[in-house]
């Protein structure tokens, strides 16, 4: 019997044997039924320490200590497990994950509602959670990928761009900080009739709202997803009672940062078309920056 097996057993689950998953989190999320009937999910990430178990430990927080008090809808944590070697949570699986073409407009401003109540949350105490690079996208490196962007043109557009890395750490940084989700895209967001709900909170912790945005609206680009932007950051500034217009200008710099400095990694992830689609992002959000600057 695998670890996952027996952990299924003492957490009184029937795992679904088709449903085996992972992702880029690293985690095996395992899907099944519990003795009433009612759907649930295995999360489990096999790690003794450094950055997986620091990050299977901060879900755990999360869920145990924060994810009653944030405004927002999160799964229910049902039972957990930590050993030397692993960390466990069994959760709630309300509704169902969506790709982001099958978004409906309703969906993406009750995105940009929740996210203004989530970053409206009182930074929490304690060292767990994350501390992302004050404005700057994590993983990001525009030495690394600057020879990335060759296609016709790009080279040249985007020349200014990673001359000046700084400036667009600046504009993200004209947002106060706040509690961020940390992985805010439509992979880790269930939809159900009475609202989103909110998985995945493994790398949880502090950074500039403009990055969660634009996180968002990046990692729906492969797709051809068009996600309302522009009434996304209306609705989340109404919320805040922030500048609309300032806070646009940072999330779009928070995007093409994310698109030129770290996206590059992940390109063998994406299809041709979706490859294809992120370059015309970036070249149209590079033309912006460089307009309205």
């Amino acid at each position: 019997m695998t670890t996952v097996d027996q952990l299924a057993h003492r957490f009184g689950i029937v795992l679904d044997p088709d449903s085996v998953s992972g992702g880029l989190s690293g985690s095996a999320v395992r899907r099944g039924t519990r003795a009433d009937g009612t759907p649930a999910v295995v999360k489990i990430r096999f790690a003794e320490s450094g950055f997986d178990r620091v990050a299977a430990e901060r879900e755990l927080t999360f869920y145990r200590e924060l994810a009653g008090d944030l405004g927002i809808k999160t799964p229910e944590l049902l039972a957990h497990h930590q050993s030397d070697d692993c960390v466990a949570i069994l959760l709630s699986a309300p509704g169902t994950i969506r790709p982001a073409p099958d978004w409906t407009h309703d969906h993406w401003l009750a995105l940009a509602g929740d996210l203004a109540a989530l970053h409206e949350t009182p930074v929490p105490d304690g060292g767990l959670w994350r501390h992302a690079p004050d404005g700057e996208v994590p993983g990001s490196d525009p030495d690394r990928w600057r020879s990335y962007w060759d296609r016709p043109g790009e080279a040249e557009l985007f020349a200014p761009i990673f001359d000046d890395p700084g400036a667009l750490t600046a504009a993200v940084r004209a947002q106060p900080f706040c509690f961020n989700h940390g992985d805010c895209h439509t992979d880790n967001i269930l939809i159900t009739e009475a609202g989103l709900v909110w998985a995945d909170w493994q790398v949880a912790g502090f950074g500039r709202p403009a990055g969660e945005l634009a996180f968002a609206a990046g990692r729906a680009a492969p797709s051809g997803a068009t996600p309302p932007l522009a009434e996304i950051i209306k609705l989340y500034a109404d919320r805040r009672g922030l500048d609309a217009a300032e806070l646009a200008r940072s999330v779009l710099a928070a995007e093409l940062s994310t698109a030129l400095f770290a996206w590059p990694a992940y390109a063998g992830y994406n299809s041709s078309a979706g490859i294809d689609r992120v370059h015309g992002r970036a070249v149209d959000l590079a033309r912006r920056w460089l307009t309205e600057v």
